[in-house]
């Protein structure tokens, strides 16, 4: 099994970080070699303790743990420092997960996507499907920018949308896995 880093950045969310936490926790069993590493971009709010207290009394402190930044340096430089940390240790992970504090994981979403990634070497990114708190699918596939999507974007007229499919930005959920510029 390859080895994961899931690394999470948080900045005054620490409940929602025991959340996603607690939803990886559950999914150890099929992710046996998984660390997560917290950022915490300067909170002040109390959240390295606390975040640092759910690791402890869970008994999480195997695979997860908490590192303060010092600052707020924004999302890369959060997960950037998890990321060194992972890639100096003695056994690197084979890929890196970068997912928000307010994520949490349906059963079976992790080794889903590792299974995908482990069987197309080439892909370089990928991104698992979302769905918010109502069960909506969110998009997090996208196309480049263009003048032709600018426009399309900025006149918000259906007809355009319509007309040229392929400026909208964002791509629409799918069910079997594509291609995008960006995730």
């Amino acid at each position: 099994m390859p080895r994961l880093l899931i690394s999470t950045v948080n900045y005054r969310t620490a409940e929602l970080a025991i959340k996603c936490l607690n939803s990886v926790a559950r999914e150890l069993a099929s992710l046996p070699q998984t660390q997560m590493i917290i950022v915490d971009n300067d909170s002040g709010d109390g959240s390295v303790d606390t975040i640092g207290q759910a690791i402890i009394e869970k008994d999480w402190s195997e695979w997860a743990k908490i590192i303060d930044a010092g600052k707020n340096g924004g999302f890369a430089f959060g997960n950037n420092i998890a990321i060194r940390e992972a890639l100096a240790s003695d056994e690197p992970p084979d890929f890196i997960w970068l997912l928000n504090p307010d994520a949490e994981l349906k059963p079976g979403a992790g080794k889903a996507l590792m299974d995908f990634l482990t069987q197309h070497p080439k892909a370089g990114l990928a991104s698992s499907s979302s769905v918010d708190e109502s069960g909506e699918k969110q998009a997090m596939a996208f196309r480049r920018f263009s003048p032709l999507s600018e426009f399309v974007g900025t006149m918000k007229l259906g007809v355009l949308d319509r007309v040229f499919p392929k400026a909208i930005i964002a791509m629409p959920p799918q069910a079997e896995p594509y291609q995008a510029d960006w995730l």
